[in-house]
């Protein structure tokens, strides 16, 4: 045996030992002294055995955080260890390949708690059942039946291993006062955890089940075999090359959200504020990447290649650090972006905003102004730079934006009372100034550019505004554009417009209380990526339909524009995941070439604060991970994309509040964008979820949310393909309710309905009426295609969607 200098890499708040370790019962005199995440570690004797250098290397992960085990009756405490570095998918094989799992406690009565480990997949085992009866776990602070002290005593390293010298924690204490260290059987086997993950979260959970009793777990490691697949850590940085010399130094500046590629893997990094990424690589031999550089901006080392070769010869956490990519400008250009988020809108409350902005270009640029429309129900109250408000437009002033930089600042509304507005969607719209494009513009755009605005008219009629904002003369529209209303997503009326520079077109639609839209297309050429719309809600009677605006995407594709919506509500769940667009139908239709945007929400709803909080989320196979973008965050977060497709965000010290002591200070969010893989089919399902750690307490699993690939347009149409010119064919209302309607000009046809796998589900015939009506009642929700039949042949086919 070799007594020998451990080394060791502290990652986050986890040690990782690439040695056995082998915690020993006669240590004497060792104390832990822990503040938040520092650990000192005074030692007097620690006898700390080795294998010898022939045997398999083993893997201990530890965390140095203390877990308080005060009194309680039935009442859990958990502690968590994130373990990371494995193969993806890599599981637990054989129960030798977890050596043990050992903790550094005192408590003053054994017999009152229940102890467990949990693996990633939610299996779980008893390391000790209730048992023991008074003896104590090393030595507490015993004020004897009354223990309700919490003074920490001094802790005893226990392990579980698979072949234990003693017994369980209860079979040994029959003859002790106090248990002494060492090696204890689990009570249940560790055969039972096979096939659980390593990567992820192994949580211990304590239940105190009696009263009058108190202790500590100071902390604790869980020890697996022969290190299978431990990576190496490459780091590097990408900046702007002011001076050209291939090196970050002084005058340069960071580029923060970056994506960087490794192959083959592919594995990818993502750079912070401080323009600085990581990656995992098992050993071999790789090259890595930066991915979508773009104007104003090229990549200017490495070149010749454009990427760097490395040789990754161990996979013991070692790290390659400084492979940095340095980017100049092609033209010098503010390039500058924003987005905004809204907290849960509720009635008769105040909500956060939080408004981010970044220079994405290759200048600084001074004078900066964000305007942010709130809702017509909204009000402001406070918060941020403000310089003017015009009605419900808020001027913000931001100042000088360096080059990379990025802020943020919040404001706070409060939302009306009325009843009536449950249901309703609430939107707040942020556009950051200037927003003029760095790229010459398409020699074909004849400079129009075109707004819409809309409002309800005495519950009669809704009534756009089509406006082109282009200069009168310059900017006249040179031909028509399409226009297109649509009732509760369907698509009900289509029209042309053609409109000089400064002039205003009216398009008023009966108000009937459905959800009423109105998109128009720019003319060719027009920069950016701008589909103005606007929706109305809430006009007409019946007035009940809601729920319809954020199945569509919204009208800030372009960086320095963003719109955020909420749904109002009485009650929310506090951590929660959305994406927009929604979908339309039950099915959550999108179309392939839709970019998803994803929020994730949590609150800290607790009695205290959070100290670190971790948000894991697997992204979709039908989604490109390479085109991750985070867009903002409540809160200052490191961002890592694990192999092979999980982001992680790390939000380190963070020091959430509670909402018992500071309710609108206990949120936060994420927000992101991505791209769908090219390759998507007709009928794919993209679902996602999130799982959310506060501190080092079990996760919270998000909602799931769902969209089914397939172009809407396509999909559904309020009009049938028509085989014979002669016929005039009606088929409504699509999305259908209760009841469907196929109307004809002749009263000799019949109808079939088929399932979207082929299967005939219903046939019908017209009876010598003109008119077919299918009750929905007979079908379940989803999409049907018809086919239309007379005597002679097919009249008319096309695709329906039940929603019930």
């Amino acid at each position: 045996m070799l007594i020998s200098l451990i080394f060791f890499y502290i990652f986050r708040r986890n040690l990782y030992i690439n040695h056995t370790l082998n915690i020993l019962s006669n240590r004497t005199n060792q104390k832990y002294i822990i503040m938040k995440k520092q650990i000192t570690i005074l030692v007097s004797l620690l006898f700390i055995s080795f294998i010898s250098f022939g045997q398999e290397i083993k893997a201990f992960h530890f965390t140095p955080d203390t877990t308080s085990l005060p009194d309680g009756s039935g009442v859990s405490y958990t502690t968590t260890i994130m373990v990371e570095g494995y193969l993806a998918g890599q599981t637990l094989a054989a129960p030798d390949e977890l050596i043990s799992i050992c903790v550094d406690m005192e408590h003053s009565y054994l017999g009152d708690l229940v102890m467990e480990i949990v693996c990633p997949n939610d299996t779980s085992i008893i390391l000790e059942a209730q048992g023991g009866g008074s003896t104590h776990l090393g030595e507490p602070v015993d004020a004897g039946p009354t223990d309700f002290n919490m003074v920490p005593g001094v802790g005893y390293d226990y392990c579980w291993t698979n072949y234990a010298s003693n017994g369980t924690m209860a079979e040994a204490a029959s003859v002790y006062s106090t248990l002494p260290p060492g090696d204890y059987t689990p009570f249940e086997p560790f055969s039972d955890l096979v096939g659980c993950p390593l990567n992820g979260p192994w949580t211990i959970i304590i239940t105190d089940n009696w009263a009058a009793d108190d202790g500590y777990i100071f902390n604790w490691g869980i020890n697996f075999a022969a290190n299978p697949g431990c990576f190496t850590m490459v780091t590097g940085r990408v900046f702007a090359d002011v001076n050209g010399n291939n090196i970050y130094d002084s005058g340069d500046y960071p580029r923060p959200g970056i994506t960087l590629k490794a192959e083959p893997g592919p594995y990818y990094g993502y750079t912070n504020s401080e323009g600085i990424y990581k990656m995992w690589l098992p050993t071999g031999s790789f090259t890595i990447s930066e991915l979508n550089v773009q104007a104003p901006w090229f990549q200017s080392f490495p070149t010749s290649p454009n990427y760097h070769s490395i040789e990754v010869l161990t996979d013991d956490y070692d790290t390659i650090p400084n492979i940095d990519f340095g980017n100049q400008a092609s033209y010098y250009c503010p390039d500058l972006s924003v987005d905004v988020n809204l907290n849960p809108v509720v009635l008769c409350q105040t909500s956060n905003v939080y408004v981010n902005y970044q220079n994405n270009g290759t200048i600084s640029n001074d004078n900066t102004i964000i305007q942010v429309e709130l809702d017509e129900h909204m009000t402001y109250v406070s918060g941020g730079n403000l310089i003017d408000q015009t009605n419900n437009i808020l001027s913000f002033d931001v100042g000088t934006v360096n080059i990379g930089q990025i802020g943020q600042f919040t404001f706070h509304i409060e939302y009306d009372c009325d009843q009536d507005l449950v249901g309703a969607t609430a939107c707040v719209a942020s556009h950051i100034y200037p927003d003029d494009p760095c790229t010459e513009p398409d020699e074909g755009w004849d400079h129009s550019s075109v707004m819409v605005n809309g409002e309800c008219v005495d519950d009669l009629e809704v009534c756009f505004t089509i406006t082109n904002t282009g200069d009168p003369g310059d900017g006249d529209m040179q031909g028509t554009s399409e226009y297109r209303i649509y009732e509760d997503n369907s698509l009900v009326y289509t029209g042309y417009f053609q409109i000089n520079g400064g002039e205003i077109q009216t398009i008023c639609w009966p108000a009937n209380g459905s959800t009423i839209r109105l998109e128009a297309d720019q003319r060719p050429g027009h920069p950016g990526n701008s589909h103005p719309q606007e929706t109305i809600e809430l006009c007409g009677s019946p007035n009940n339909s809601i729920g319809y605006v954020l199945d569509v995407p919204q009208d800030d594709l372009d960086d320095f524009i963003e719109i955020d919506c909420y749904e109002v509500v009485v009650s929310y769940d506090p951590n929660d995941k959305s994406v927009i667009p929604q979908g339309i139908a039950q099915a959550h239709f999108v179309d392939t070439a839709d970019i998803l945007e994803y929020k994730i929400r949590f609150q800290n709803t607790g009695s205290a604060p959070a100290y670190d909080i971790y948000i894991l989320d697997t992204i979709s196979e039908y989604l490109d991970i390479s085109t991750f973008r985070h867009m903002s965050s409540s809160h200052e977060c490191s961002i890592e994309i694990v192999y092979p497709n999980i982001i992680k965000w790390t939000f380190e010290n963070i020091m959430l509040h509670d909402s018992t002591h500071n309710e609108p200070e206990s949120h936060g969010y994420v927000k992101f964008k991505i791209d769908q893989t090219p390759d998507n089919q007709y009928i794919d399902v993209i679902t996602n979820s999130a799982a959310i750690y506060f501190d080092y307490n079990l996760p919270v699993i998000t909602n799931q949310t769902f969209n089914t690939i397939g172009k809407y347009s396509d999909l559904v149409s309020p009009k049938p393909i028509i085989y014979s010119s002669k016929e005039d064919i009606l088929v409504y209302p699509n999305p259908a309710k209760d009841f469907i309607y196929f109307e004809l000009d002749k009263t000799q046809f019949s109808i079939e309905i088929y399932n979207i796998y082929g299967q005939l589900v219903k046939t019908c015939d017209a009876n010598g009426l003109n008119v077919i009506t299918i009750d929905t009642k007979e079908l379940n929700s989803g999409m049907y295609i018809y086919s239309i039949k007379d005597n002679i042949g097919t009249l008319a086919s096309g695709k329906v969607i039940i929603e019930k």
